[in-house]
């Protein structure tokens, strides 16, 4: 999941997401993870 650059003001992933996880760019203000989120974060 690709996610660069985007503005993810209030977004709460659900924990379903798996894979990778792209947030680099991103503006994560107020955003949720769920720590059972089987995503590698990688900024």
């Amino acid at each position: 999941l690709d996610l660069s650059g985007c503005d993810l003001k209030g977004i709460t992933l659900p924990q379903s997401v798996g894979g990778s996880l792209y947030l680099s760019g991103c503006d994560l203000k107020g955003i949720t993870l769920p720590q059972s989120m089987k995503a590698k974060v990688i900024r």
